[in-house]
């Protein structure tokens, strides 16, 4: 049997729900069957378990007497091309759905869903499950000349082979339903409406600081807790005008920092791909309350580079509304 290649492995996921629109963590079976892509490019960066071994000593010897194991603790990471938003649902909350071409998906909550990821490799014919996946960190971001990326990070309560030495019953691969979306297709918008010009990079992240709980009698866990969830946008620029610099004082008139910075706006991340009806495929994140956390330019004085600022807001509070031709969100 030759080496296993990155590209025999299938890579879905699952919602860990009871079918009633409640999530339901570490269930047996989940109510989801509905085996989804992460987008294009998909891959499954970090898959690590770890025991957390400790050593334990007794007097009168330098060397361990034994080694025992402690909690068990994964941890994943996925990186895939932004082509449908099913996975918000894992980083801000379920979805509600509406209207038709298109159908409109609303994620706006306090409770993200943990899912389960199949891993299934075809030169072995083994498939693995890693069952109570939280997402603790969300990344997108997009590059002039490069698509919509995606960076999920998170944690995991356990993991379990479910077919073995099997290829025929391994999970298929489920097909992307969505074109790749990239930068020509992706606009700043500030206040939400407003385009901003000239942007070269954006890059948002949300945190949803997402605890793993374990009791008394189990080395696993049987329960997560979403704590502070923290949003932050940064986007450079090539510099047009003063603009940016006077957002970062706390006033468009201002001709150095202001005492009180109380410039707060609202700032999109709209990423579409310009179609209409049915063929309309798009997602917009809506960050409220924002503030300047930083400013910044580079290429002053260099003959081969254009001036570039670099605006860090910080942000209240996060959803996202998202437009395509399936009725109810997966």
């Amino acid at each position: 049997m030759p080496p296993t290649a990155g590209h025999d492995i299938r890579l879905s996921y699952l919602w860990e729900d009871d079918g009633s629109g409640d999530p339901d963590f570490m269930t047996a079976s989940p109510d989801d069957s509905d085996n989804k892509p992460f987008g294009s490019d998909a891959r499954l960066t970090t898959r690590e378990g770890s025991n957390n071994a400790v050593r334990t000593f007794d007097p009168n010897s330098r060397e361990a007497r034994e080694i025992i194991e402690q909690e068990f603790e994964g941890s994943w990471s996925v990186e895939f091309t932004l082509t449908n938003p099913w996975w918000v649902k894992g980083v801000i909350a379920d979805a509600s759905s509406s209207g038709t071409d298109p159908t409109t998906h609303t994620y706006d909550g306090a409770v993200p869903f943990p899912m389960r990821l199949i891993e299934g490799n075809e030169s072995t014919g083994n498939e693995y499950e890693l069952k109570g996946c939280v997402i603790a960190s969300c990344t997108v971001q997009v590059s002039v000349g490069g698509t919509v990326d995606v960076t999920l990070d998170g944690a995991y309560a356990d993991e379990e082979q479910v077919v073995t030495d099997d290829v025929a019953s391994l999970t298929a691969q489920p097909t992307v339903e969505y074109r790749p979306l990239h930068f020509a297709q992706a606009t700043v918008e500030r206040p939400t409406g407003t385009t901003l010009s000239l942007v070269q990079n954006v890059n948002m992240s949300i945190e949803n600081n997402t605890d793993l709980l374990r009791g008394l009698g189990s080395r696993f866990a049987t329960a997560y807790s979403p704590k502070a969830r923290t949003t932050d946008v940064s986007y450079g620029d090539i510099v047009e005008d003063d603009s940016e610099m006077k957002r970062m004082y706390g006033d468009s008139a201002a001709s150095s920092p202001e005492d009180k910075v109380d410039n707060e706006t609202s700032i999109s991340l709209v990423v579409d791909n310009g179609e209409t009806g049915s063929a309309k495929n798009s997602l917009q994140f809506d960050l409220t309350k924002n503030i300047t956390d930083t400013y910044s330019r580079s290429g002053a004085g260099d003959v081969e580079s254009d001036l570039e600022g670099e605006l860090s807001e910080m942000t209240a509070s996060v959803s996202a509304t998202a437009d395509n031709d399936t009725a109810t969100a997966r």
